[in-house]
């Protein structure tokens, strides 16, 4: 009677154990300098970042208007800090200022942060892109 623990079933299985093994045995032979490229750390030297001024997006340029309207601020007052767009995780789009959080409802929308003398102003907006001022940003 010829059960799986017989010397024929051992030899098979490790006759299928060494053909499934080979080729990662074979992956390890070989000297380690062909197989690996031989990395030659490069040094450089670190300048100062070159500020490039670019024209603001449509966004950036809105929440300026807006943000000058509102405060009366000169152009060279303020510097953009953030321009994206975001999924705010509410309806409130991220703004807590009604101290409430808004319907748990993912909404598409954009965020544009301007600092003017050193202090930040929050505007954020859902896709209809009417930006308004957030006083407490979550």
């Amino acid at each position: 009677m010829k059960t799986p623990c017989s010397r024929r079933w051992r030899k098979r299985l490790n006759c299928t154990i060494a053909l499934l093994a080979s080729p990662w045995l074979l992956l390890g032979c070989g000297n380690v300098d062909q197989r690996l490229p031989t990395i030659n750390p490069t040094f450089v030297t670190l300048q100062e970042p070159t500020v490039i001024s670019q024209p603001e997006s449509t966004n950036a340029q809105t929440v300026i208007a807006l943000h000058q309207s509102q405060f009366a601020t000169s152009n060279e007052q303020i510097k953009v800090l953030v321009d994206e767009a975001v999924t705010w995780p509410a309806s409130n789009l991220g703004c807590a200022d009604d101290g409430g959080m808004g319907r748990a409802v993912l909404t598409p929308g954009f965020r544009v942060v301007l600092e003017v003398d050193g202090v930040p102003f929050a505007y954020h907006a859902g896709r209809n892109r009417q930006f308004f001022l957030c006083n407490k940003p979550e």
